[in-house]
């Protein structure tokens, strides 16, 4: 009997690391995907190095198991695709070429990321989130006040709410539209970041009593890494 179970327990054991040997196998084969190899440079193809190489400082790509992605500066994904679809990226004798237009499309999307990323923003102005596919999310920031006297919202003794109306410039819903917004800051360099939707066009704070924002800082709500700041004038 003893015999037996040893017997049963080595096969079991065995049958256990073949199973993981071949899901392991069967993973990586499933999952690595090379980039395609041609015999000539397809027309309409650059050098992706030589494409990029003056974007550097914005504007990266890795490749993973079976894509490569573009990245821009504060890890937007600005594009992504396959790795074997080769109307857009080929080898060509161990150097990578890839569509004309299309990294012409992702240069230029970097560099309005870029642009956006640097730029001092106030009430009232557009800013532009990307949402992929080479398109950007309008938004605005309409209006700021602040009241003790919220239904929705309740208050403190020592605190009040500021209300923060906004729009969204294209057809994007949000579900929580909270989610465009990090944190504000005071001038005394206090930040808050618990934010409350009142409705689709208006999210809220409580701050300090007689307290206003100094800044607002909004963020994409797709890719949060990517941060926008707001100076409010009081």
């Amino acid at each position: 009997m003893k015999k037996f179970f040893i017997i049963i327990l080595a096969l079991t054991v065995f049958g256990c690391l073949v199973f993981n040997f071949t899901n392991k196998w069967n993973y990586s084969s499933r999952q690595y995907i090379p980039i395609t190899e041609v015999g000539e440079i397809p027309a309409g193809f650059v050098n992706l190095e030589e494409a990029i190489v003056n974007y550097k400082d914005f504007l990266t790509y890795s490749y993973f198991e079976g894509a490569v992605i573009f990245f821009q500066s504060d890890n937007t994904t600005i594009m992504q695709s396959q790795k074997d679809d080769y109307t857009f990226i080929v080898s060509y004798k161990n150097q990578i070429y890839i569509n004309e237009k299309t990294v012409n499309d992702i240069i230029k999307t970097a560099e309005l990321i870029e642009t956006h990323r640097n730029t001092e923003y106030l009430a009232g102005d557009v800013i532009e989130f990307y949402k992929g596919n080479f398109e950007f999310m309008p938004f605005r920031i309409d209006s700021i006040s602040y009241t003790s006297e919220v239904e929705e919202l309740t208050t403190a003794s020592d605190e009040w709410a500021c209300l923060i109306d906004f729009t969204i410039l294209d057809k994007t819903a949000l579900e929580n539209p909270q989610n465009l917004f990090n944190q504000v800051e005071l001038a005394d360099g206090s930040v808050f970041s618990k934010f409350f939707d009142i409705n689709s066009q208006r999210t809220a704070i409580n701050l300090p009593a007689g307290e206003k924002c100094h800044y607002i800082y909004v963020q994409n709500p797709i890719y949060k890494n990517s941060i926008r700041k707001i100076v409010v004038i009081n």
